[in-house]
């Protein structure tokens, strides 16, 4: 499989991200192993993450953490490649498959639940974990999609939406995680690990266009909303295109979500912020460049 090197993801250090990080109680952590195979032989190691230089490399891909498996399920594989695609690529003509009339099913997954969605913080480009309810989300979605006949499973490069990936894939018995950078959460800045009113409280003026205008709203120090919403949807008609007349999952974040349904459906004001339940699923149909909402996500989650 060819691959593509994608743009870099950076973090902020000392920032709250790593303050929220040191709330998680150590049994909680997710530890990576790499092992990387060189002319000279085999290397590991040990990683926090899984950051977009690993990603741009097939690797083999161990978590030291429970699968969680499905009762009654096959053993899971102890190894996954994980392919990287690049946003580069997004700008590419469709290819050849995405010119047959035949819609891809595209299954949009949220995340399952991690400790700053219990505290109800913005989440952002943190690389937290997923927590014990968490991981019951991710197999709650996979339970869901285990009949649907998946053929490829894509994420995201955080942690969170890695790990809820994982749970899917190995159900459905899909041998490769596609990282897609145009999956990843919008880019909060300042806000980050900030709770909804400590946000209003720091800018008053743009958390109410965040809450009322993603169109013209942007994160202080961070992302445009509207940027996020274009790279969502564009990342969403890559896979559709690559994808043709085949069943596919995509695992992101809710606002990224939220993103892409207020764009194909035109909402704008406080009712795009629709609820988007942890490890829900939202269903959109792409063919030959068009996508379709068929189905909103389930849950009353407006976090």
């Amino acid at each position: 499989m060819q691959m593509h090197e994608g743009p870099a993801i950076t973090e902020r250090k000392g920032s709250r991200c790593e303050a929220a990080r040191e709330r998680v109680a150590p049994h909680r952590r997710e530890r990576s192993l790499i092992h990387r195979t060189t002319s000279t032989g085999t290397r590991s190691a040990r990683l926090p993450h899984l950051t977009s230089a690993h990603a741009c490399t097939p690797v083999l891909w161990r978590r030291s953490v429970d699968r969680w498996p499905i009762p009654g399920a096959s053993p899971a594989p102890i190894a996954r490649e994980t392919v990287d695609v690049s946003e580069q690529s997004l700008l590419t003509p469709p290819s050849v498959t995405a010119q047959r009339a035949t819609a891809c099913r595209l299954f949009v997954v949220r995340h399952g639940t991690t400790t700053m969605n219990v505290e109800n913080r913005y989440r952002g480009r943190c690389d937290v974990p997923l927590d014990a309810q968490g991981y019951q989300d991710a197999v709650d979605a996979a339970r869901q999609l285990s009949g649907v006949g998946l053929t490829a499973v894509y994420c995201g490069p955080l942690r969170r939406t890695i790990a809820t990936a994982q749970i899917i894939a190995d159900e459905a018995r899909v041998p490769d995680l596609r990282i897609l950078h145009g999956l990843n959460n919008v880019d909060y800045g300042a806000w980050e690990a900030m709770t909804a009113t400590e946000a209003a409280v720091f800018d008053p003026e743009a958390f109410e266009l965040y809450r009322t205008s993603p169109s013209r709203a942007v994160c202080p120090q961070g992302e445009r909303l509207r940027d996020a919403q274009t790279r969502m949807v564009e990342a969403l008609r890559l896979i559709g295109s690559r994808h043709a007349g085949e069943t596919v999952v995509a695992v992101t974040h809710a606002v990224m979500i939220r993103l892409a349904v207020a764009r194909l459906t035109g909402v704008e004001g406080e009712n795009w912020r629709i609820p988007v339940g942890r490890g829900s699923l939202t269903h959109f149909e792409v063919e030959d460049g068009r996508m379709v909402l068929a189905e909103l996500p389930e849950g009353d989650d407006v976090d």
